[in-house]
């Protein structure tokens, strides 16, 4: 049976090193909150990995990066991807993406999120919640004040 998975991190910077090894930096736990709006960011990254079992073909992929409604990024991959050694202790192939963003301007509070098209089968990976200081700090007055008029 074919099982497919995508997993999405987001970061500052992800390195590669000389020993083959994949480093990130400055990982983003499911928000990204800036100080202000408009904020710029010079640094960004996005580690997409997909996964299948050994029956899945790695043919027929796209990535979008959305930030809202907006896409900011189109990415299509090679036409087949050929693996070097295809079985693991898993049982499964796995491939990864690094996509590094030079800039990445936010104007206000929105997702980004990765939508992955793989042979026509859409997935939506996590997304990352952009939000600023200011906005958090009066959603959570406005929660203290809820929690105290009840």
């Amino acid at each position: 049976m074919q099982s497919k998975q995508v997993a999405v991190t987001y970061c500052d910077d992800i390195r590669r090193e000389e020993s083959g090894k994949r480093t990130v930096i400055g990982k983003y736990a499911g928000s990204l909150i800036v100080n202000e709006f408009p904020a710029k960011l010079n640094s960004f990254a996005i580690q997409v990995e997909l996964f299948g079992s050994l029956d899945v073909e790695f043919s027929n992929i796209k990535l979008e990066i959305l930030k809202g409604d907006k896409c900011l990024k189109e990415i299509a991959l090679p036409e087949h991807i050929v693996f070097g050694k295809e079985v693991d202790i898993k049982k499964q192939k796995l491939i990864g993406i690094d996509i590094i963003m030079n800039q990445l301007d936010l104007e206000r509070e929105e997702l980004l999120t990765v939508k992955v098209d793989w042979n026509s089968e859409e997935f939506s990976a996590q997304s990352l919640f952009i939000t600023s200081r200011a906005l958090e700090e009066a959603r959570e007055r406005e929660s203290n004040s809820n929690q105290k008029s009840e």
